[in-house]
């Protein structure tokens, strides 16, 4: 007596397992499918922030480099002239950080995303504008230290 095998078909088969000539048959009484607008506008939302909240990051990261360029030069009076230029390249990047947070925030319309990202920013603004002060302060010291200098030496 010979045993014949029964194949029965169940959710955990896949339609690949299908034959090739049964994958190319369309069912005349299902409707096509359409993709989900909403999801896929929500999608493009989603990447469009996440986008952002990245070149956001990408703005502070070159803002932090450039505040420390500055901090490493305030060890020497004679890097003067530097500091001076490397603090206004500091401040046109936070400039440049302040439009891409501004564009990121634009996107959010979650009101806690948009209370953190509010919080976020002006954490980054005080820690950039009291550098600043140090460093505009510094200036001051090493100026007045010069005139000194050559008022004391008869100039």
């Amino acid at each position: 007596m010979a045993v014949t095998s029964l194949r029965i078909c169940d959710a955990s088969m896949m339609s690949s397992e299908r034959a090739p000539e049964e994958l190319d048959e369309v069912n005349p009484r299902t409707r096509p499918r359409r993709p989900n607008t909403t999801l896929d506008s929500d999608g493009v939302r989603n990447e469009r922030i996440r986008s952002l909240k990245n070149t956001r990051k990408g703005h502070i990261a070159n803002v932090t480099a450039k505040v420390n360029e500055v901090i490493e030069l305030l060890s020497d009076e004679r890097n003067l002239q530097e500091v001076k230029e490397k603090i206004t390249t500091s401040k046109e990047a936070f400039r440049k950080f302040g439009e891409a947070h501004r564009n990121y925030a634009a996107e959010l319309v979650n009101e806690e995303e948009k209370t953190k990202c509010m919080e976020y920013s002006s954490r980054e603004e005080e820690k950039f504008t009291e550098i600043c002060r140090q460093v505009l302060d510094w200036i001051s010291r090493v100026e007045e230290n010069l005139f000194g200098c050559f008022t004391s030496s008869g100039f």
